[in-house]
């Protein structure tokens, strides 16, 4: 309604009434808890992707090819010599594919939200924080076509002095195609690696502070979409 009408309409219940929303137990976008689920963010970006694919055979000069649609999202914090606490949110973007007439655009991923790149010297004025590196990853070649697919960012911070890395609600996944499985060629073995009680990167001083650290390994099947 937004978009049709020049005056701004807030969100109501009418606007949703056509929306039907099916979202299986236990799957990323129904999740049974305690599962790590990224602070929502790549649930949420991969609907909006999905929402592209499903656009794309009616209106493919509209749409773009895959997005990654998610992100890598870390919190820091620390302790300033005044006895403050300093907190610093990293999210680093991946990448949206080729659009029908330019290239995806690098390092962007913005489905469904707003954030801004804060200058680099800028968080090093406020926290104690130096970026070595800040870049286009460039070891892997992006998308193929004839626009291509835009390229991921590569980020290697250097803190100044000793923080704490919240490890809580962040679980890894690493999926490959086992041949030797018979199974179909769209499904894929998924392992994931997360944990809980994990404040410091080191079990010991996490038990200073009374934590049990311990971490979780998962092993599941993965979709592959261009299958």
């Amino acid at each position: 309604d937004t978009y049709t009408h020049s005056e701004h309409i807030p969100q109501n219940e009418g606007s949703f009434q056509p929306v039907k929303v099916t979202a299986p137990k236990g799957s990323i976008f129904n999740p049974i808890p305690p599962v790590a689920a990224e602070a929502r963010f790549c649930q949420i970006q991969r609907v909006v992707d999905l929402i592209i694919k499903a656009l794309a055979p009616v209106v493919p000069d509209k749409c773009t090819a895959g997005n990654a649609a998610t992100l890598s999202f870390a919190a820091y914090s620390g302790v300033r010599p005044s006895g403050d606490y300093w907190v610093f949110l990293e999210v680093n973007e991946a990448a949206m594919g080729g659009r029908p007439m330019s290239d995806g655009p690098d390092t962007i991923e913005e489905l469904m939200r707003n954030t801004r790149n804060n200058p680099l010297e800028d968080l090093g004025m406020h926290i104690p924080l130096i970026c070595d590196r800040y870049e286009c990853r460039s070891d892997v070649f992006p998308g193929a076509g004839k626009f291509r697919g835009g390229q991921g960012v590569v980020k290697s911070q250097r803190f100044l002095e000793e923080i704490l890395k919240d490890y809580n609600g962040q679980t890894f996944w690493y999926s490959a195609e086992i041949k030797k499985i018979p199974l179909p060629s769209w499904l894929v073995i998924a392992v994931g690696v997360g944990a809980e009680g994990m404040v410091f990167g080191r079990d010991p001083q996490n038990e200073l502070m009374n934590l049990s650290p311990y971490r979780k390994y998962f092993l599941s099947v993965d979709l592959n979409l261009p299958r």
